[in-house]
């Protein structure tokens, strides 16, 4: 039974530049219990598309026709679409934290919704709330039910909203980036969750993500959208692993597999503006398979044999691009070195441990840990959220002192080192964030922002200070002539360009990356990727990198230590740690990423959910 019948949709959206076309003539459908993938850049459209099911676009000019079932919502008062909220359409977005509500407890939001849409008691709903809150995983319901959003783990939260979504069994599930902030095995967990809940209510379920991965081993049919197009269309496995579209083919060149190694291909130049009509192909521009007539005509909807459709002029499916020589696996295996840059010994941490008022020792957050980074290699470190990645990449950074244990980098310890002295070791380590845009001051300029450690540490002054800034600039790739631009005019992954640029500045010798491309689209993922290899090739540095996704940490590392509850649980090399993993927890999140174990619908989630869930 169709659900959801979305045909020709337009959307425009008033600006003070003009309108920005944010879907043009884009048609699909979804049944009952399935689960359907939109996939595409940032900016392709997707949650736009999701907000105007939801009717949450006030101002914006739509045509066509959403058939929700057999009532067209773009027909409806918004009184009739208040009722259908959170009733027979919910959503869930990618931040639980800034979606629940800190000032009212968990159970005090759900019996909201319950109440807002149902006649029943505070007493009935309650027990409704608790109900649910067990069906998702949530251990003594009865009692957490009264706890406040910030008392439950990033996991623990997105199971509180997906209780809250379905608990007025809604016909269909908007799920918007519901996996993009979680360590794997919370991942899994969620999916594992949302496919048990489709299944037992027969909810069907939209699941937005950049994620094609995860959407590869999910979804039973999948849309790819670019510039407000549906450029393919069909079964989830035909359209996500052997496209018709050059455009999802980019796309999926520019993922790291758990197998590849070396540069990866990347999507040249960046999408079109939506506020100019588009009368030839969107993709053109960027194609590697453009033609004439692409630059001309809007193309037109091919269909083949495996039930995929495509938005091109080829007639045939798309033909993958051939695989980028491999030199940076040379260099990176000839680099290994006997010259250890960051020695981490025995480091442990306590929060509390000095407190006037607390007579134990308080929460150890390291306890003991111990690494060695040789010079010009890359050191993954991998672990769930809490497992104190980040706490240990901040002591050796040098931003938070251990309770006990030595660091050294370069041979000279950093503990208890004088001003002075710190101003010198500062040049020698810096760091690159998880949000490119976060951690650069939107009210300066970038020349000035790149500029800084030339300014701190007091080495260059006036025009040579531009002149190596501009330097700086071309060597991330970025243009010099955009010296003077603000952050804001610039793109997620030209911003965390600049963040490489600014850690460059002082030509250190060691770079902790934390999470720096997870909140990057694929596309600008591979770039981002192939620009720090590439500097570690002509500039012998030596990285730390932290990041949840195992793909990404594979494809970068040459060894990777894993973390559990502040302990390094194993160390090894790379590949010799993904194919024979000693520890449990290892082989557990290497399961945990396994798309197969995806698509059975998480068989051992119920284990891992039991090891990790508090």
């Amino acid at each position: 039974m169709t659900v959801l019948s979305v045909r020709n949709l337009n959307i425009a959206i008033p600006t003070g530049d003009g309108h920005v076309h944010a879907a043009r003539d884009v048609s699909f459908s979804v049944e009952a219990e399935e689960l359907f993938g939109i996939a595409g850049e940032s900016g392709s459209g997707k949650s736009v598309l999701s907000q105007a099911i939801m009717g949450l676009l006030p101002g914006a000019l739509i045509s066509g026709e959403i058939l929700f079932e057999d009532r067209d919502l773009l027909k409806l008062s918004p009184r009739e679409m208040q009722q259908l909220r959170g009733n027979r359409i919910a959503m869930i977005s990618q931040d639980p934290l800034s979606s629940l509500h800190p000032f009212y407890t968990i159970g005090q939001q759900i019996i909201e919704a319950i109440r807002t849409h149902r006649q029943t008691s505070h007493e009935a709903a309650l027990a409704e709330a608790i109900d649910i809150l067990g069906r998702v995983g949530i251990h003594d319901a009865d009692k957490r039910v009264n706890d406040y959003p910030h008392q439950f783990s990033g996991g623990m939260r997105q199971r509180v909203m997906i209780a809250m979504a379905i608990v007025l069994r809604p016909a269909l599930l908007i799920a918007d980036e519901p996996t993009t902030a979680l360590d794997v095995t919370v991942q899994a967990q969620i999916i594992s969750l949302l496919n048990n809940m489709r299944r037992e209510f027969g909810t069907a379920i939209i699941m937005v993500t950049h994620d094609l991965e995860l959407l590869s081993s999910v979804a039973d049919h999948a849309m790819v959208m670019y510039a407000g197009n549906r450029m393919e269309l069909g079964p989830g496995n035909a359209v996500l692993r052997t496209p018709s579209h050059p455009y999802t083919m980019g796309l999926l060149q520019s993922s790291p597999t758990h197998e590849s190694r070396g540069p990866l291909p990347s999507i040249p130049g960046q999408p079109p503006s939506l506020l100019i009509e588009q009368k030839a192909c969107a993709f053109a521009p960027r194609c590697p398979s453009v033609m004439d007539i692409c630059r001309t005509q809007r193309p037109p909807l091919r269909r083949f044999d495996d039930n995929t459709q495509s938005l091109c002029w080829l007639e045939n499916k798309a033909v993958r691009a051939p695989a980028i020589a491999a030199a940076a696996e040379e260099s990176a295996a000839a680099s290994k070195s006997s010259d250890i840059v960051v020695s981490v010994s025995d480091v442990r941490l306590a929060y509390g441990a000095r407190s006037l008022f607390s007579k134990g020792g308080g929460v150890e957050v390291l306890k003991g840990v111990s690494l060695e980074l040789p010079r010009g290699t890359t050191l993954g470190i991998v672990g769930e959220s809490g497992c104190g990645k980040s706490t240990l990449a901040r002591i050796i950074a040098g931003l938070l002192p251990p309770t006990s244990g030595d660091v050294e980098i370069e041979g000279k310890s950093i503990i208890d080192l004088d001003r002075q002295s710190w101003v010198e070791m500062r040049k020698r380590i810096q760091m690159v964030f998880q949000d490119p845009f976060g951690s650069l001051n939107p009210r300066r300029r970038v020349g000035a922002i790149i500029g800084d450690p030339f300014r701190i540490q007091k080495v260059a002054h006036g025009d040579d200070r531009k002149n190596r800034v501009r330097d700086l600039m071309e060597l991330v790739g970025l243009n010099p002539e955009h010296y003077n631009r603000f952050p804001s005019e610039f793109s997620g992954g030209q911003r965390q360009r600049i963040g490489i640029a600014r850690a460059l500045a002082l030509n250190p010798s060691i770079i902790i990356f934390d999470e720096p491309v997870s909140a990057l689209d694929v596309s600008i993922q591979a770039q981002i990727l192939n620009l720090i290899a590439k500097l570690q090739r002509d500039l012998g540095l030596s990285y730390l990198f932290i990041s949840h996704d195992l793909a990404v940490v594979r494809h970068v590392s040459k060894e990777i230590i894993v973390m559990q509850g502040g302990q390094v649980v194993e160390r090894g090399e790379t590949e010799a740690l993904y194919h024979r993993p000693q520890h449990s927890y290892t082989r557990e999140l290497l399961a945990a990423a396994d798309p197969n174990y995806r698509k059975g619908g998480g068989a051992t989630a119920a284990s891992i959910s039991e090891a990790l869930t508090p």
